[in-house]
This record gives structure tokens, sequence and C-alpha cells, in this order.
């Protein structure tokens, strides 16, 4: 893929670096694509559902989808826009049992999972082994994305509530696509941000009324 247009911005980021992706839904299938088309190749993807109606308005696929996987989506997406793409499928929930088979060589992960429970299992596992880690928030008004490099007990304190968003039927935060591709762009920026600079910190984004609010850790 031609990465022209990106000028030397990612001179100093090693883009067949592993990056794994836990949760495929409304972050996580845009952070999928957005990551692939910077230029990163080599993707590491974690979800174990399949696309049902309601996650088109807001998820990063298409009607023809519904019915298979979100892995499965995902990777035919990414291979649409580059087929030099690396990938690895992990099509099961991230457990006590198996996080560290599943993650254990991981040192950037994009927290993208529904759960609160699931963001606390990820920290606490490895909050000792200095991994990047980029983690999104977001309801239809807006989204708080957290960046750092673990151990970080400020972002450990985070993670003790469930940061007050609005919450649909199913019990996932109610998201709309602006706000979905909104926290993926600023999820994918604040990693470069972080590889390139070391900046790690809380955003806040709001749509509503429109501002933007940075805490530096």
């Amino acid at each position: 893929m031609d990465l022209l247009r990106n000028g030397n911005l990612l001179d100093k980021i090693d883009l067949d670096e592993r990056i794994d992706i836990i949760g495929l839904g409304a972050s996580g299938s845009f952070v999928a694509t957005t990551l692939v088309r910077t230029g990163f190749r080599n993707l590491w993807l974690h979800d174990f559902d399949k696309i049902e109606k309601h996650n088109i308005c807001n998820q990063d696929f298409t009607e023809d989808q519904i019915g298979i996987s979100k892995i499965t989506a995902t990777v035919k997406n990414i291979m649409k826009i580059n087929k030099d793409v690396q990938w690895i499928c992990n099509f099961e929930a991230i457990t006590k049992s198996n996080i560290k088979e599943k993650l254990g060589k991981s040192k950037n992960i994009f927290m993208c999972a529904d759960s609160m429970e699931c963001r606390r299992l990820v920290y606490d596992t490895f909050q000792y082994d200095e991994i990047n880690l980029i983690e999104s928030r977001l309801d239809y008004t807006g989204c708080q994305i957290y960046s750092c490099i673990t151990p970080e007990k400020r972002y450990r304190d985070c993670l003790n509530h469930e940061g007050g968003v609005a919450v649909s039927a199913c019990g996932s935060p109610v998201s709309i696509c602006v706000t979905s591709q909104l926290a993926a762009s600023t999820m994918v920026s604040r990693y470069i941000q972080l590889k390139t600079s070391g900046i790690v910190g809380e955003c806040l984004i709001s749509l509503d009324p429109p501002q933007l609010m940075y805490n530096g850790w």
C-alpha cells in the first residue's frame, strides 16, 4: 500500500509490530480499518460475536455481512484495504483462564470490549509488563479515550466506574456512527502519539456541546 500521504509521520514506528484489538464493535471495527489505512500491518483480532442487524448503523460492517462473525468480516474489510496485512484471529472471549495464552506476548493493546470487567482483567493481568494500552468509552454525545503505558495508577482508578454512559437494552453503551468513527480515529492518533512521543493521558470529546478536553498524565 502506498503510504506517500503519511509523509514521515510513522518513520519512528515499526508498522509490522503486533497490535491486539479486543472487541470489534462500535469502536473496534473502525479501529481495525483505520490502523490498516494508516499503514499498520500486523493485527491480532479478538471477538466472539456475530454481526446482527442493529450493528450496521454504528459499526464498520455492511448488510451483506449480517450473520457472519465480526472477525471474519473485519479480515475481509482490512484485506480490501491492504492485501499484505498480516492477521491472527481469536474467536473466544478473553477470560482469566485464557488471557495470558491469547495476549501474553502483546505489547500494544486497543481495548474496545463492551465490559469494564474485561478492561480491569486486561490491566490487572499486565499492569507490570509495560503494555501500551489504548481504551475507549463512548455514547451518542461523545467519547473518552485513555492512553497509557502500564503500570498507570490514574488509569486504573478510571476503571472503578462505568463513566456514566447511556446504556442500551443489550447492556452496551448507546452510540452512533459519528462517535464510533470519532473514537476510532482518536484512538489511532493517540497510539501514534504514544509511540512517537510517549504522550499519555485522558482525552474527552463532547459533541453536545462541542468541546475537547485533554488531561496529561
